[in-house]
């Protein structure tokens, strides 16, 4: 199954690799933060478990940039969300084999702070608890032909 932790490294790494001049924040950015600067957050998680080993989960995520200057950065912003939206619409991968569908991004300016607003849905079967049985080898068909 895949983790929230997971999730977040892989916003994390996105951001560093398009956006590899600016800090992304891994504190809470009431204790304070430079600009300019990338912080994630789950604003809200939903999960829902279906037969004995299935979840299906909503993340509802925002990416806050805080742009270099406080008060003279409506370019800057704009620039950002064409880089953001480029990046993580479309097909997201998590890990190496597990990806999401990002199909609509929503962005809008908060007090001069670009808040970029996606939701990542999964659907995950876990593996059996016995994760050790071997694949089948060979296939053996007994099939009988109607006559007639």
């Amino acid at each position: 199954m895949i983790t929230l932790k997971q999730i977040m490294t892989a916003i994390n790494d996105k951001l560093e690799e398009i956006l590899p001049n600016i800090d992304v924040q891994s504190t809470d950015i009431k204790e304070g933060f430079s600009r300019p600067s990338l912080y994630v957050d789950f604003e809200r998680t939903n999960t829902i478990q279906f037969m004995t080993r299935g979840k299906e989960r909503t993340i509802s995520v925002t990416i806050y940039y805080f742009p270099r200057d406080r008060y003279d950065h409506q370019l800057e912003l704009l620039e950002v969300q064409d880089i953001l939206e480029g990046a993580f619409r479309g097909y997201f991968a998590i890990t190496d084999y597990f990806g999401v569908q990002i199909n609509e991004i929503d962005s809008t300016e908060v007090d001069g702070v670009l808040q970029s607003r996606f939701d990542i849905h999964s659907i995950e079967i876990a593996d059996s608890d016995d994760g050790n049985k071997p694949f089948m080898e060979h296939l053996k068909e007994n099939i009988k032909q109607k006559e007639g």
